[in-house]
């Protein structure tokens, strides 16, 4: 994975799929911060598609 200093991330702590919102801790101090599907969305391809997941 590569990282930039111009680029962060994010720890995805839970979705609502009713409401498309992903909830997300910011390393910028926001702890479970409520983002619109669709931005997250566009935020994620533009970056890479990058991800880890840790089961």
């Amino acid at each position: 994975m590569k990282i930039t200093f111009s680029e962060h991330s994010v720890v995805i702590t839970g979705f609502d799929r009713k409401n498309s919102l992903i909830y997300i801790n910011n390393p910028f101090g926001n702890k479970n911060q409520a983002v619109s599907w669709n931005d997250f969305e566009d935020a994620y391809n533009q970056m890479g598609k990058q991800a880890i997941y840790i089961d």
